[in-house]
C-alpha cells in the first residue's frame, strides 16, 4: 500500500470504508462494520525502513 485515506466516511449499508492505491497501480475501497483498518492496514502497508518491504 502506498496510498492510503486518512478518515473513513459512513456507506450506505452503515460500514466505514477507507480508500487505498498500491504500487501495481491497483486502486481499492476496504470496509469494515467496526472502523478498525489498523490490522489490516499494518498487513498491507509498505514501511518507509529499509529491508521492510
Amino acid at each position: 500500500m502506498l496510498l492510503r485515506q486518512r478518515r473513513p466516511w459512513r456507506n450506505t449499508d452503515g460500514k466505514w470504508v477507507k480508500a487505498y492505491a498500491f504500487a501495481g497501480g491497483q486502486a481499492v475501497c476496504r470496509s469494515f462494520a467496526d472502523g478498525h483498518f489498523a490490522g489490516w492496514e499494518k498487513e498491507h502497508i509498505v514501511s518507509g525502513e529499509p529491508g521492510n518491504r
